[in-house]
């Protein structure tokens, strides 16, 4: 048998698309951590969606009045040994596909939309992983859903920027039973989605433990955590998947371009408050169906800056030690063999949403160079929570009030706050001036809030609403912005798009014009005028329009 080249089986092996993907995605951008021990290093990265991939169902009880979480126990079903005993339990589940048409808490289907209108349905087909180590079972009489894993679906023709039309749905619900009760009551949710490839490696599921088998002696000597645990199996690195399974990983892909996405979930409860998203032009409605409501989440995926680099703690300036010295800056990812000054490495990792980041980010920008370090596309949904400074009218609890949603790297932690001075709605956004390809990084900005709520906030009548969107940078001037602004079907949507960073604020004033006051005329009457009546010696004085002497009288 002749032999083939070198070259040509190397062809065989890996085909010519491979090279194709040798590229790697923005969307599998991280902050790599190998050969650093006890280097010193001091680094910060500030990215959305990091524990997403460590998400899984579980259900835990506690064991203890006091809620201590060693005393937190996983359950395997809601009347296990467990559950059946606990003063409280919590839940977190990832629905699964519907199976029947009368099925709740689950994913009725994902469809993608052109920007010419056209739809195309996504079929489900299969679970990833396959199942997880703290799946549970529903259960209808306490209100409790299955706890499952992300889905697979596949939108035929609508290929991603890997080359495939497969996409990965995670659709979390939270929720929990109070002390006494058996009725689980849903608090948050958060939706996810992702274009991926499956690829083979050394990928193993992760496992979430309980505190059962944990020496506490030990684990409070050593200053660690005692309530549950997250294990990671795998020995390929996983910061590029967006979900993995036995052997396989889901490897994060750019979405298409000019398509918008509609996520479709049935619910037993109905979504209240404030929703918060990674979208553009976002539309969220919600529909009464027999089995509770069905929630439908459309919009278009956005660029979200992302940031991460290290340097040497020595070489920090002195406000950054400040910082890390103190207990602003904790929080930090420590890894490696301590260095020569006792030191090991750490990252930072400060959420995006919380306000003391803006600081902490302002504070490495000489080393940033105001330059993202990687643009991934971003489709991701959640609950956000009501801060103290929200607004009364923003805090009903009893009906979905709004959402707010932009592709800024860092921004505020709850809705839009209502400042008295200037009478607007601001929140405030930051990021990176210029994108990972050097390119200026332009900003989006969504509001949809319901319009009885915001005539509430403004104590306005039924009358039309306007409104204007100002973009006011750090100096106080304004940042040129092209606005969107209506108000249709009981909700008042505004946006803004295509304005620069380094920190704005997004300002909105609503307004609404005063009723015209309408002049009545003075009514006209006719002038009265008196006469004088004689009879004889008797007199009369008569007064009216028209008045007339009595019978017999005379008008002198």
């Amino acid at each position: 048998m002749k032999k083939l080249p070198l070259v040509l089986i190397a062809a065989l092996l890996f085909p010519l698309t491979s090279a194709v993907g040798a590229i790697t995605p923005d969307e599998q951008w991280y902050l790599p951590a190998t050969g650093e021990s006890g280097q010193e290093l001091q680094g910060i990265v500030i990215q959305d969606t990091l524990d997403l991939m460590n998400s899984a169902s579980h259900l835990m009880s506690n064991q203890d009045v006091s809620r201590s979480n060693t005393t937190n126990r996983l359950c395997k079903t809601v009347n296990d040994e467990f559950c059946s005993k606990a003063t409280s339990a919590y839940f977190q589940a990832i629905l699964q596909p519907c199976k029947t048409s009368t099925s709740t808490n689950c994913i009725e289907g994902l469809q993608a939309i052109s920007s010419g209108g056209s739809t195309v349905d996504g079929t489900s087909s299969r679970q990833f992983p396959k199942e997880g180590y703290t799946d549970f079972p529903e259960d209808l009489g306490s209100n409790l859903p299955t706890g499952s894993t992300p889905s697979i679906w596949t939108l035929p023709g609508v290929n991603h920027g890997g080359g495939g039309d497969e996409y990965l749905v995670t659709f979390s619900l939270n929720g929990a039973s109070q002390t006494g009760a058996k009725i689980f009551e849903f608090n948050s949710y958060s939706a996810f989605l992702s274009p991926i490839n499956i690829i083979p490696g050394e990928y193993r599921r992760n496992e979430h433990l309980d505190t059962r088998n944990v020496d506490l002696v030990t684990c409070a000597a050593k200053a660690l955590s005692c309530g549950t645990q997250f294990l990671g199996h795998s020995n390929a690195e996983t910061k590029i998947c967006a979900a993995i399974d036995e052997g396989f990983c889901a490897s994060k892909q750019p979405f298409p371009a000019n398509f918008r996405f509609k996520l479709k979930v049935r619910l037993s409860q109905s979504p209240t408050g404030w929703f918060h998203g990674r979208l553009k032009a976002p539309n969220i409605e919600i529909n009464k169906v027999d089995s509770g409501v069905l929630i439908s989440i459309e919009g278009e995926p956005v660029q979200v800056p992302v940031i991460g680099v290290k340097t040497k703690y020595a070489s920090l300036e002195s406000p950054l030690k400040s910082f890390y010295s103190s207990s602003e800056g904790s929080g930090s990812w420590v890894y490696g063999e301590q260095g020569p000054n006792g030191r090991r490495n750490q990252v930072a990792m400060p959420r995006p949403d919380d306000e003391r980041t803006f600081r902490e980010y302002s504070l490495w920008n000489d080393y940033i160079k105001d330059k993202a370090s990687a643009s991934p596309s971003v489709w991701t949904l959640r609950t956000l929570p009501i801060e103290q400074n929200t607004a009364e009218c923003f805090k009903d609890t009893s009906k979905f009030v709004g959402i707010v949603t932009t592709n800024s790297m860092i921004y505020a932690g709850g809705p839009p706050v209502f400042t008295e001075s200037t009478q607007s709605l601001d929140y405030k956004v930051g990021s990176p001036h210029l994108a990972s390809n050097g390119d200026v990084f332009k900003g989006t900005y969504d509001l949809q809030v319901r319009s009885d709520v915001a005539r509430c906030l403004y104590n306005f009548t039924n009358a039309p609403i306007q409104a204007s969107i100002s973009i006011i940078n750090e100096t106080g001037d304004a940042n040129i912005a092209s606005t969107v602004i209506n108000e249709k079907n009981g909700w008042l949507r505004l946006a803004a798009y295509n304005f620069t960073f380094s920190n704005p604020v997004v300002k909105v004033k609503l307004s609404q014009e005063k009723a015209a006051s309408v002049v009545v005329p003075a009514k006209k009457f006719a002038k009265e005028i008196t006469i004088t009546c004689v009879k004889g010696k008797k007199v009369q004085r008569i007064f009216g329009v028209k008045p007339k002497c009595p019978t017999g009288y005379k008008k002198r």
